[in-house]
Order: structure tokens, then C-alpha cells, then sequence
């Protein structure tokens, strides 16, 4: 039964080591999404002209300005996506940490039992062993 135990609970600890290395791989992605987004805003909205324009340049410019609209509306979404892994990652990771401690715990329960069941027995051996001694001539 021990050795059950101590397998479970070695299991539980990988899981959760390893849902930790999935949650720091999430934490990147979501400062590599924030970066991204930040990036994108610095370049998405080029400096106004001092100049007078032509509508051809006109037309040129409210084009970039959309196309950097979508760059940071996909940046946005990307950085939302991310957030949303790591939060379902660092759940993952706290359901495999729970689980790690109460494997932890119902092994020093049943190592107590047993401890308990022991102590028990000896002190039965040496009742019995008194009461031996104080029965034989």
C-alpha cells in the first residue's frame, strides 16, 4: 500500500512540475503578445504631415492607419488569447499542486495509521508479557 502511495504522490509532483514549465511558457507568450501590441501601437499611427497633401496621399495614409488598426486589433486578440492560456495554465498548475499535497497528506496519514497500529501491538506484546511474568512460579 505504501509503495502506491509513493508513486501517486511521485506522479502528482511531476504533474505539477510540469504544469509549472507550461505555465512559464504561457507567462512568455504573454509578454512576447504584450510586447507585440506595444510595438504595433508605436508603429501603427505614422507622425502627422506639416505639408498639404494630395488626395492620392491622402488616400494612401487612411489606408495605412486601417491596416495598423488591424495590426493592433490582431495584436489585442493575440495578447487575450495568451492571457486566457496562462490563467487556464496556472489553473491546470494549481489543480496539480492540490493534488500533489493531498497525496502528500494521505501518505502521512497512513504512515501514522501504520505507526499507531504498531505502537499498538507492541503495547499488547507487553501486556501480554507482564502478564506472563506474573503467572509463571
Amino acid at each position: 500500500m505504501r509503495n502506491r502511495i509513493a508513486t501517486v504522490l511521485r506522479v502528482r509532483a511531476l504533474a505539477e512540475r510540469h504544469a509549472a514549465r507550461v505555465l512559464a511558457g504561457a507567462e512568455r507568450d504573454v509578454r512576447a503578445a504584450e510586447r507585440l501590441v506595444a510595438h504595433r501601437r508605436a508603429t501603427a499611427h505614422p507622425p502627422p504631415a506639416a505639408v498639404s497633401l494630395r488626395p492620392v496621399e491622402l488616400r494612401a495614409l487612411e489606408l495605412q492607419r486601417l491596416a495598423g488598426h488591424e495590426l493592433v486589433t490582431e495584436a489585442l486578440g493575440e495578447e487575450a488569447a495568451a492571457h486566457e492560456r496562462r490563467a487556464a495554465l496556472a489553473r491546470a498548475w494549481s489543480l496539480a499542486s492540490m493534488r500533489r499535497r493531498s497525496a502528500e497528506q494521505l501518505a502521512e496519514r497512513r504512515a501514522d495509521a501504520v505507526a499507531a497500529a504498531a505502537r499498538a501491538a507492541a503495547d499488547s506484546a507487553l501486556d501480554e508479557a507482564a502478564l506472563l511474568r506474573w503467572e509463571a512460579p
